[in-house]
């Protein structure tokens, strides 16, 4: 199983993100939590698992959300590095 960790703007992009299902619902916002925590062990323990949409970044589909986790996968060290959670609508450039 790879290394996971998250750059800190997939933290901050993870915080507003709990934060918006927070403002609607508590019960939703431990959801997505749940589902992001799943998704990064997924990705852990099959780090290729999703196909390249760029020359070194994949993107993983954060279940019963429109959210996705981008990241790249090092086979050299065998860590995989969460570059960003983002919205599926917005624009792809600030993780790009």
């Amino acid at each position: 199983m790879a290394s996971v960790r998250l750059l800190r703007r997939a933290e901050i992009d993870l915080e507003a993100a709990v934060a918006w299902y927070e403002s609607y619902s508590s019960r939703a916002a431990r959801r997505f939590e749940s589902a992001v925590a799943s998704a990064l062990e997924r990705i852990g323990a099959h780090p290729e698992m999703y196909a390249l949409v760029d020359d070194r970044h994949r993107v993983c589909p954060i279940r019963r959300s429109r959210y996705l986790l981008v990241y790249r996968f090092d086979p050299a060290a065998d860590e995989v590095v969460a570059v960003a959670v983002a919205h599926g609508s917005r624009d792809p450039a600030p993780w790009q």
